[in-house]
């Protein structure tokens, strides 16, 4: 029976969680004529902090200037008085849908501090 309870209100206290999350994360898209990122939620795979979010493609992102299908991405960690890089990579803005990127390499690096993610266009390979 104390399961259940607990169980209970963990369900309603994991909503708070995530709304708690969202607010540490500016994003930058530099792809907004272009695109638009929905529904921003950091959530944790294994102990990767990865952001998810629905992507909106308004036109094609070529017509925002990109020579490919790519959007690049950079993470910084937002420390007392500089941006400390966490991770970039590359992903694929070639229609709208659900996306994960990994946010750094380990959920303690973000734990207690809020991020700049910025898009932008990527460099065809």
């Amino acid at each position: 029976m104390a399961a259940l309870k607990f169980s209970f209100l963990a369900f309603f206290l994991m909503p708070l969680v995530v709304l708690a999350s969202d607010e540490k994360i500016d994003i930058k898209n530099q792809l907004s004529q272009c695109s638009e990122i929905r529904n921003p939620k950091l959530v944790t795979e294994g102990s990767v902090p990865v952001l998810s979010f629905d992507l909106v493609l308004k036109d094609s992102i070529a017509d925002c200037g990109c020579k490919s299908a790519l959007g690049a991405f950079s993470v910084y960690a937002q420390r007392d008085s500089y941006l400390s890089h966490l991770i970039s990579g590359k992903v694929v803005l070639n229609n709208s849908g659900k996306k994960n990127i990994p946010v750094a390499a380990d959920n303690s690096l973000v734990s207690s501090t809020r991020l700049d993610v910025s898009f932008s266009c990527a460099q065809p390979d």
